[in-house]
């Protein structure tokens, strides 16, 4: 599939997951079980820390493509190998394998919202 087709799709699910979530930052990055993408999307809510950015920002994604950043590594070092997507819109940056496998997760997951 042509990759901005995807990115495309991956958008509109988005958009439909967004309705069906509380406010909040969704991060969303590939599992990762022994160095290596298990196929499934690792999804972690964080909540804003001032009341007053629930309603200014609502729902807000963003996206570790390859992974969360590993832990107790200084951040020079995995902001190459572990970028992270502020929006939605920067899905563009992101390899298809990794927009795949997103649209699969908040699929199901908006259909079991509904």
């Amino acid at each position: 599939m042509e990759h901005q087709k995807l990115v495309e799709e991956v958008t509109v699910a988005l958009e439909r997951y967004r309705q069906t979530l509380t406010p909040g930052i969704y991060f969303f990055a590939p599992e990762v079980v022994e160095g290596s993408s298990s196929g499934r999307i690792v999804e972690k809510r964080s909540d804003y820390t001032d009341p007053a950015e629930i309603e200014l920002f609502g729902v807000t994604f963003g996206f570790w493509p390859n992974g969360f950043a590993p832990v107790g590594v200084a951040p020079g070092i995995w902001f190459h190998t572990h970028p992270f997507l502020r929006s939605v819109a920067d899905l563009v940056q992101a390899p298809a394998a990794f927009l795949e496998q997103l649209k699969l997760h908040v699929d199901s997951r908006a259909a079991g919202s509904a």
